[in-house]
């Protein structure tokens, strides 16, 4: 069984590998972040946390969701993962769901399987 900092690292992996908008400045955000805090309610989903004086080309002009992408799982339900910007732009947080506003646990066992889509905010 997988421990939540291995998820995490599984999620952050995961995500370098999507053909995502900006693809090379999520890749910056992610390598700048010197921290991570796991989520308090024990799902799967994290923060990311930058040093003082960091400066970076921002992914989005405002506050909010950049772009969400989900897969299909070996499971019932798609995992979705929501990247959100703070009001720099910068990534600061990336939201990992069950299906619609994770209406169950993640199973310990998940693995993402085709990739559904990728959807980008505005």
């Amino acid at each position: 069984m997988s421990t939540r900092d291995e998820f995490h690292k599984r999620w952050l992996a995961l995500l370098l590998t999507v053909d995502l908008p900006k693809r090379e400045l999520v890749r910056q955000h992610i390598e700048a972040a010197t921290s991570i805090t796991l989520c308090d309610c024990g799902c799967h989903s994290f923060d990311l946390h930058f040093p003082d004086g960091v400066i970076l080309s921002p992914l989005a002009d405002k506050r909010g969701l950049f772009c969400e992408f989900a897969y299909e799982t070996n499971h019932e339900f798609e995992l979705n993962f929501l990247l959100i910007c703070d009001q720099r732009g910068y990534l600061t947080s990336v939201d990992v769901t069950y299906s619609i506003a994770n209406i169950t646990p993640i199973p310990h066992d998940i693995e993402t399987r085709a990739l559904k889509g990728i959807f980008l905010a505005g």
